[in-house]
């Protein structure tokens, strides 16, 4: 496999609600590529998404993580899950959490970092979402506007 591609698709069929959206799939993702799914509502975009980041097990086909070298099956006994930051489209913050506490959650249960560490980084993140630290690190998620909880939902990914 080529050092750049990261993630590798293989005949990938989608199936939701007892009926197949997608067959055959096969596609690379390559490094510092831009990869847009685009389709109508219901054709399998959102499907295809779980499918890809490991949330949903294929019932054929197979995804598989290229980075570092090293093949390894998004579904199989080592899945690198920790690699991969996700966005959901809606934000997905905890709304019991401040903005910092949700960077920080992942942090704490991922990362060798001690609670300095956690909430530096965190910070940092939230500068490089454009997110101005001194109003949102301590506000709830509800305080902010959808964008701003979009690009808070970046900075955790």
């Amino acid at each position: 496999m080529s050092s750049d591609v990261l993630m590798r698709v293989e005949d990938l069929s989608l199936h939701a609600g007892g009926r197949e959206l997608q067959h055959g799939l096969t596609f690379d993702v390559m490094a510092g590529e831009v990869l847009a799914i685009v389709g109508a509502s219901g054709c399998g975009k959102s499907t295809l998404l779980r499918h890809m980041i490991g949330l949903q097990t294929p019932q054929k086909g197979r995804v598989t993580w290229t980075a570092g070298g090293e093949a390894r099956d998004m579904h199989g006994d080592d899945p690198p899950h920790r690699e991969i930051g996700v966005a959901f489209q809606a934000g997905a913050l905890w709304s019991s959490m401040t903005v910092g506490e949700n960077l920080m959650l992942p942090l704490e249960l991922y990362a060798d970092m001690d609670a300095a560490q956690r909430e530096s980084q965190a910070r940092f993140k939230l500068a490089l979402a454009g997110l101005p630290d001194a109003t949102t690190f301590d506000a709830e998620p509800a305080a902010l506007s959808g964008g701003m909880r979009k690009r808070a939902a970046i900075a955790r990914a």
